[in-house]
Formats: structure tokens, sequence, C-alpha cells
């Protein structure tokens, strides 16, 4: 571990010195408008030198925060992204209900794309109202926990399940299992709701508890609102169904002010994705030893298979 670490490390504080030569050459220059600030990475090192020269000191680019932000940008915009594509691909694959649902509700919210037979464009699929397709998305994150956990700081002394957790601790919190693809833990809810914090009770009202019926199962409509149901003559467009992302508990991005903050690029990514790769094609089912549900853990879960049969679909009625 110690030389991944190392070359972790060289690598990151390599880019550091790349954005900070830049940005002290947009400082010299005397005008910000000459450079462009190409990355997250830019607008970190510029942050630094403004608040150092608040502060009346240098500025320290190589400081532990600018490295763990840059590590988990690099992290959320790599593997957290091709994770959620792979197993998005395995669970439409796996399900034939809700592959076919799913791109009739494409066909149908791009009816001047299908009608002309053509493929929808990116600013068409980023823009249109897709309910179901949304839900099919949030799902994936739920049940593929492609970022297995997320941490955070105590900030003062506190109990989690009547554990002591004192001010300083670095809590580990894990994006699946119980309340999240499982049923929740009971605890004593006389005694939990008298150590919760007002917000946090209010938070826990505003997203309330998956059914310990079907928590385990991978269903989109559970984000849909109300239930859509069946209808005559169905309404494949979802008109009158809106997506609700806070039906109930999934952590795949955080949450609070240190959520992930790159959340509406990865849903625009797989928006797209999706949509054109449904669009195009048939997801047909592989052989059972190609059809693994295991599991490759580490900064991100990736599927041990992703094998894909696939056949082309037919475009326009």
């Amino acid at each position: 571990m110690g030389t991944y670490y190392r070359r972790k490390d060289q690598f990151l504080l390599a880019k550091i010195h790349e954005a900070e030569a830049r940005m002290t050459g947009e400082d010299s220059s005397g005008s910000s408008a000459r450079i462009r600030r190409r990355s997250a990475l830019d607008h970190f090192v510029r942050q630094e030198m403004d608040a150092a020269a608040r502060a009346g000191r240098a500025p320290d680019f190589l400081h532990g925060p600018i490295r763990d932000e840059l590590l988990g940008y690099i992290i959320a915009g790599h593997d957290s992204s091709t994770s959620a594509l792979s197993w998005a691909l395995k669970y439409l694959t796996t399900d034939a209900r809700v592959q076919h649902a799913l791109r009739q509700h494409l066909h149908a919210v791009h009816a001047a794309s299908w009608r002309e037979g053509r493929t929808p464009s990116v600013a068409e699929i980023t823009s249109i109202r897709a309910p179901y397709l949304d839900a099919v998305i949030q799902e994936v994150f739920r049940c593929a926990y492609t970022t297995p956990f997320t941490l955070r700081e105590a900030t003062r002394d506190t109990q989690i399940m009547g554990h002591f957790v004192p001010k300083g601790t670095t809590v580990w919190f894990s994006t699946s299992g119980p309340s999240f693809t499982r049923p929740a833990i009971e605890t004593d809810r006389k005694t939990s709701s008298h150590s919760r914090s007002p917000t946090a009770l209010a938070d826990k009202q505003r997203v309330p508890a998956w059914s310990p019926q079907d928590v385990a199962l991978f269903r989109p409509e559970r984000w849909l609102r109300p239930d859509p149901g069946p209808s005559d003559p169905p309404d494949f467009a979802y008109s009158h169904v809106d997506f609700n992302g806070n039906a109930g508990p999934m952590m795949a991005f955080g949450s609070g002010p240190r959520g992930c903050c790159g959340k509406r690029l990865v849903y625009l990514s797989m928006r797209i994705l999706v949509t054109l790769v449904l669009w195009d094609f048939d997801l047909l089912p592989c052989p059972t030893r190609l059809s693994s549900d295991e599991s490759n853990h580490g900064t991100a879960s990736h599927p041990k298979q992703c094998y894909l049969r696939l056949a082309t679909t037919t475009h326009g009625p």
C-alpha cells in the first residue's frame, strides 16, 4: 500500500503544481480573463490564492484539503461513472420488463425523434421531462452502491445507537445495506426521538423508509409519485406522474453541504448514455456463466462480469 500512496501523492502533487503555474501566470499577468480556468483544480488553487491574500500569508497549495478534493474528483469522475453505467446495463439486461417500459417511455417523450426515424439530440435528451428515465437512473444508484461508503467528521461528542463517538472522529457510512437495500434496523423510537436534533427529525419525516417487502428489488417505480399503476390506454410518457428523488433513503452522492458537487453532471451523463443505448439496441439476456451479480469492491463497486448481447432496434413507427 505504501507504493500505491506514494504514486497517488506524486500524481496529485504534479497536477497541483501544473494548476499553480497556470494560476500564478494569471495573477502576474494582471488579468484573470486571459487564462481560462479549465478545471475544478484551477478553481481550488485560485481560491487558496485569494484566501492567502486576504489573510496576509503565502498560499499553501499542497495542504491536505486540496489533495483530498482532487482525489475525490478523480474517483467520482472516472470510477463512479463507469461503475454506474456498467450496473445500469446489467440491471436493464436482467429485467426485461423495465428495459421494455423504459424504451417505450423514451419513444413517447421523444415522439418527434421517433416519428422522424432519428436519434434524439443531446439537447433534447438533457432537457426533456422523462420521469421514468430519472427513476431508472435513481434506482441504479440505490441498488448498485457505486461508491461503497462516504465519510464525515463528528463536530461534537455524540452517540450512535448507544456507542460513544468523540468529537473529531471520522465516521464511515455504508451506502448499502439496512435502510438502503435491506430493511432498516429497528431502534427504540422513544429514545431515538429524544436524542435526534430537530433538523434530523424533520429530515426523517421528509424522506420516509422503504417498504421492507420490496426494498431488495430493482423497482424504479418506487421513485414515482403518485404510483403510476396500470392505465388504459397506457401512458408511456408518464404525463401525470412526477419523479421524487426523496421518495426514500439513498446515499450514493452523500448528503448536505458536503454532498457530491458533481451529482448533476453524473445524472446528465447517465441520461445521455442510457437513452442512446436503449434507442439503438435491445439488451438481450447473456448466458448464466457470463451473468454473475458479484462485485469487485474498491473505490467504486464494479460488476465482475458485464457482458452484453446486442440487437439493433428499428427507428420510427
